[in-house]
């Protein structure tokens, strides 16, 4: 067994971009010889994610507090408090708004995604590696795809993400996402609607804006889903 938890803050480190060059080349080595230490870093990460998915759905959220009934209103407030709903409201509406009124295929923020109401049903990781495949996914029916990345380049304020749909010799943007931030893990996120979405090959394309350094491409594919669909 290997030291997990120094192995551990090793990867952190990788994810991060605290490596230089030569550190991840002689890490990267490591992993490929070490199927073993492989096997323990995806299952710590695994749970990492997992135990993230919890807490997103509210499992480890302190109870809320018990609600005040107020019997006079604040006749100010009540209007501040409107006409910021308004402002709130026209923001969701523009958000929402995309070539000839559809639906954008990615959204940056979970706050946007919360505003569709529609639920996060999956969450997908993508690292950069030497010799790494192609993975193919499931595709949900319906529901939000949390879709989180590590680029290449770290030193960027902000990203652009584009989902690029892979058809035979040809290729088309299907959702473009500018001034995206990374997380304070280290990654940066978004998500994909999956009714808007079909099996088949795809691109999630990072690039960083206003600073040098090249694009970061993640190739993947989806595949449907099994049995027949849930009522």
């Amino acid at each position: 067994m290997s030291d997990v938890t120094s192995d551990l803050d090793r990867l952190r480190d990788y994810f991060v971009g605290r490596m230089c060059e030569e550190e991840k080349i002689v890490f990267e080595d490591r992993l490929a010889r070490e199927p073993v230490l492989a096997g323990e870093l995806e299952e710590s990460l695994e749970l990492r994610e997992g135990l993230r998915q919890l807490r997103a759905e509210g499992y480890f959220a302190p109870p809320a507090p018990p609600r005040r009934v107020y019997r006079r209103v604040n006749v100010r407030l009540w209007v501040s408090a409107a006409a910021a709903a308004v402002i709130i409201a026209v923001g969701l509406g523009l958000w929402w708004q995309g070539p000839r009124g559809q639906p954008p295929v990615l959204i940056a923020s979970a706050a946007a995604a919360g505003a569709l109401a529609s639920p996060v049903v999956a969450h997908f990781t993508f690292i950069s590696m030497r010799g790494a495949t192609r993975p193919t996914l499931t595709l949900p029916r319906r529901g939000l795809i949390e879709l989180r990345a590590s680029p290449e380049t770290l030193t960027a304020a902000s990203y652009e993400i584009l989902l690029v749909r892979e058809q035979g010799p040809t290729s088309r943007t299907l959702g473009k996402l500018t001034g995206v931030a990374l997380g304070s893990d280290g990654y940066l996120h978004c998500y994909a609607d999956s009714s808007l979405l079909e099996p088949g090959s795809y691109l999630l394309r990072i690039e960083p804006e206003g600073a040098a350094g090249r694009a970061t491409v993640f190739p993947l594919g989806f595949r449907p889903v099994e049995g027949p669909p849930t009522r």
